[in-house]
């Protein structure tokens, strides 16, 4: 069985730009009380396009690591690539002062 790999510094350039980057801090956010609507900005629905095909893509990569060995540095990528798109489309909607919100029974 062949193993797919990703070498450990594939992650190393995701902790630089969460540490160095101020528009990747969650701190400087509005907390979330409900579920954030893919829009807003178009900046941000280009980032929540991108979040959403990166959910894809990890949904694949799990199922493939179901079926055979891979490097799980993988899988912690592709989710680290999602958590980032997910923030700097809430920093893209003015630090999610703008974000879209869901309302249950009167956002679809």
């Amino acid at each position: 069985m062949q193993k797919h790999s990703v070498t450990h510094d594939f992650i190393r350039p995701f902790r630089i730009i969460f540490s160095a980057n101020p528009h990747c801090d969650n701190k400087k956010l509005d907390e979330l009380k409900s579920f954030v609507l893919p829009g807003g900005t178009k900046l941000s629905s280009w980032f929540h396009f991108a979040r959403t095909s990166t959910r894809r893509a990890e949904r694949k990569i799990t199922k493939l690591a179901s079926e055979e060995a891979i490097n799980n540095n993988v899988i912690m990528y592709i989710n680290r690539l999602s958590d980032l798109f997910f923030v700097l489309a809430r920093h893209c909607n003015d630090d999610g002062k703008k974000d879209i919100l869901w309302k249950p029974g009167l956002t679809r």
